[in-house]
């Protein structure tokens, strides 16, 4: 049976039927999943809803606020792809190959196809709720470690800065003399082609994954077009 989340919050009462429609609306205007849009209204039981997600999908429930969160992890995936499919990494197990990562709609087969595609990691995945992901986001910050600071005195040797990458100097070359609604705009567009480059890959996987077509099949189609 296919994954009806609007069925399931009024079965187990996590939303009034009025309330639901209100969320239908939204929908029907804005777009987006009934489960997160009740989550923007206020209206959803978050703890309620991942138990009972976790339960329909045979899936553990993930407490974001007592695990142990390993920022190799955290910094597989960027925050802008982990906040719009609503997930969290917080494990690494098997050298690095498996991510666990907690989602608030692992019934999302795109969701967690872009977050294979873009981790290269298979996916260990719980569940919970949407306020507590954010939460977590923003508790774990990538690279939010510091090192002590370094002694003061005449022994103390000066901080050794990072080399730059071809990337990086390309990148300052290309916004030398820019104005910086032209350097904002330039970086936006590059965020939006990576989104872009990431979530075709993820679509060609899960269309490989349910056998819509195959690797060769892909490769014949490019090589037919002019």
């Amino acid at each position: 049976m296919a994954f009806d989340a609007a069925r399931l919050m009024l079965s187990a009462g996590i939303v009034a039927e009025a309330d639901l429609q209100r969320a239908r609306e939204v929908q029907t205007s804005q777009g987006g999943s009934l489960p997160r849009i009740c989550h923007e209204l206020g209206i959803l039981d978050e703890s309620r809803w991942a138990r009972v997600v976790a339960k329909s999908l045979s899936l553990p429930t993930i407490d974001l606020g007592t695990i142990e969160v390993d920022p190799a992890a955290r910094g597989k995936a960027p925050d802008a792809l982990l906040r719009e499919l609503a997930a969290f990494p917080f494990q690494l197990r098997e050298d690095g190959q498996v991510l666990g990562v907690a989602m608030a709609e692992p019934q999302d087969d795109v969701g967690r196809a872009q977050l294979r595609a873009s981790t290269g990691c298979e996916l260990e995945i719980g569940v919970a709720g949407y306020g507590a992901i954010e939460q977590a986001l923003v508790n774990h910050p990538v690279g939010a470690a510091e090192s002590a600071p370094p002694p003061v005195g005449m022994d103390a040797e000066p901080e050794a800065k990072p080399k730059k990458g071809k990337e990086s100097a390309q990148r300052e070359a290309e916004l030398a003399g820019m104005t910086p609604e032209d350097a904002r705009l330039l970086e936006a567009l590059s965020q939006a082609a990576t989104r872009s480059a990431t979530a075709l890959r993820a679509a060609v996987d899960l269309c490989v994954e349910r056998r819509i077509f195959t690797p060769d099949d892909l490769r014949a189609r490019v090589k037919r077009k002019p």
